[in-house]
């Protein structure tokens, strides 16, 4: 591996490497350092010894034209290079022909020197790949708080977790390829973080960084992404013109047109859902023309929320453009259905709940809704659908249970005796997530009314990479087994494996071995364990598994 070429004036090294890159030359450097401690010798010492032994000298490989010389310009390697230059060794690289192996030179006035300036440099290596490692842990612990509330939360929080993300990395030493490896792995959890928005904070805060991790490939599928997106045309105006400033660098052409098209919406305004005159304008003008009494309250419940045909268009409407009437369910979820106190549509929201549940399309998704978000509200709720629709028997059933909970909710005694009765496995499983407290942190759940009884899972270091078709059959391919084990009073009753699906969107119960078939309390054990039912239901469809 070593060559040397002593003489009174200067030293020569030659260190032979496979590959040409920093890493590989440092690895190689350090090498003979241990070496040379090995053999309890100072490096002069060792070098000296090795001289005696010298097959080649360099004049005389140069002479054959067997080495070829290679530009130091590959980045860390030149930075290398810079460094040893500074402690007064000659760094140089060349490459056989014949081997295709890669001949290091250093030079130096005596190996003192070139002791020295190889021990500076394995320590700053060494230091470097220590704080590297530690930043990529950094983002990687940002990873894992990210993932966690992936297509859960839809809010402002975004926005601020964004910028701060973006701010810290345009305003930390990162490196560069941790930081590409980053932004790759973000790209899966766009609920939770504004793609577009992290890139433009790191090219507003750190250009030089922007240009050593964004290329235009990147930029091209966060434009597609962003000009699908219908949205107020003033942030759709903001995205174009913060598109067009990224654009500078890869695009030109792509950078007019975007512009030219922010330029045009801010003059021409074209219409969409997020119009403010529909959303804002005509809503206020209703608004004071009602304080006004130009018109009464009777004429806006019929003309808006209490007209059963409205209603009925609205759904219809919805369901041809998304038969999942993502819109409507939205908008319960975000006026907490059923507790709605405070939003106008409180009031009515019977009826295009009545709607959905006497059409036999929309009727099951109404159902699952409903059970998934139970209270006294609710229960008012149904009432006023069942008066709705006729359901007599149904109403008196709930007014009876409404007795029954008011009763007991004024026997706190009774409720006490029930709190600790004894919970079997059935009572267990079903249960809801809303019954626990997760602690995700620590890979545990337990049970609210009783914390004796304990679901634990392996860590995330401890997952297994799972290769079944049904789990990675979607977008993102990436699938993960974790082993549960469920406890009650510190005795094992159930294990059980889910699998994260999607890029950690679902968790799913496994089926049978050979079957899609999926056992009825695993599925049940599952729900507890997702955050978000919806979206476990929906990769259990394209998951192609059905419940025992």
């Amino acid at each position: 591996m070593v060559n040397d070429d002593v003489n009174n004036k200067a030293i020569n090294i030659e260190i032979k490497v496979v590959q040409y890159s920093a890493k590989a030359i440092l690895k190689a450097m350090k090498k003979i350092m241990e070496d040379a401690a090995e053999k309890s010798q100072p490096l002069a010492d060792y070098l000296n010894e090795k001289r005696k032994t010298n097959s080649k000298k360099l004049k005389d490989m140069v002479k054959k034209g067997q080495l070829e010389n290679i530009d130091l310009q590959k980045g860390e390697v030149k930075e290398l290079k810079k460094q040893l230059n500074r402690c007064g060794v000659n760094f140089s690289v060349m490459k056989n022909k014949e081997s295709g192996l890669y001949s290091v030179f250093f030079q130096a006035k005596d190996t003192k020197v070139m002791d020295l300036a190889f021990k500076k440099a394995i320590e700053r290596s060494e230091k470097k790949e220590n704080k590297r490692e530690s930043t990529k842990e950094i983002l990687n612990k940002w990873i894992e708080e990210i993932k966690q509330y992936n297509y859960i939360y839809k809010n402002g929080f975004i926005y601020s977790n964004t910028r701060i993300i973006g701010e810290l990395i345009s305003n930390w030493n990162f490196d560069p390829l941790l930081i590409k490896q980053f932004l790759r792995k973000i790209t899966e959890y766009e609920s939770v973080i504004y793609f577009e928005t992290l890139l433009f904070i790191i090219f507003q805060n750190n250009r030089k960084l922007f240009n050593d991790v964004i290329n235009k490939s990147i930029l091209d599928y966060v434009a597609g992404n962003s000009l699908k997106i219908k949205e107020y045309y003033e942030s759709k105006n903001d995205s174009l013109y913060s598109l067009a400033a990224m654009y500078a660098k890869f695009d030109t052409n792509k950078r007019y047109n975007l512009l030219m098209k922010g330029l045009n919406n801010d003059i021409f305004r074209p219409a969409f859902k997020g119009e403010d005159l529909f959303d804002r304008i005509l809503i206020e003008s209703i608004d004071t023309a009602y304080e006004n009494y130009w018109i009464n309250k009777s004429e806006l419940e019929e003309a808006f929320y209490y007209s059963l045909e409205l209603w009925e268009k609205l759904i219809k409407l919805e369901f041809e453009e998304n038969n999942h009437l993502d819109i409507l369910f939205d908008v319960f979820k975000e006026c907490k259905y059923p507790s709605m106190e405070g939003y106008p549509i409180f009031n009515y929201i019977h009826i295009p709940t009545s709607i959905l549940l006497s059409n036999n399309e929309t009727k099951d998704k109404m159902l699952e809704f409903i059970f998934n978000n139970p209270g006294r509200n609710g229960i008012f709720n149904m009432l006023r659908v069942y008066s709705l629709l006729g359901e007599v028997e149904l109403g008196k059933k709930h007014l009876k249970f409404l007795f029954e909970f008011g009763k007991a909710l004024l026997d706190v005694e009774e409720m006490s005796i029930k709190s600790n009765a004894k919970i079997e496995y059935t009572d267990i499983i079903q249960s809801s997530s809303k019954d626990w407290i997760i602690n995700e942190s620590d890979n545990y759940a337990y049970l609210k009314r009783n914390k004796e009884i304990v679901i634990k899972w392996n860590d995330f270091d401890d997952r297994k990479k799972f290769h079944e078709e049904w789990a990675t059959k979607h977008i993102d391919k990436s699938a993960y087994m974790y082993e549960y084990k469920l406890y009650k009073d510190n005795k094992l009753i159930k294990e059980f494996n889910l699998v994260y699906v999607g890029g950690y969107r679902a968790l799913l119960p496994m089926p049978k071995l050979g079957t899609n078939i999926v056992p009825r309390d695993e599925y049940y054990l599952s729900r507890i364990l997702n955050n978000n039912i919806d979206e476990l239901n929906n990769y259990m469809i394209l998951s192609g598994l059905i419940v025992e």
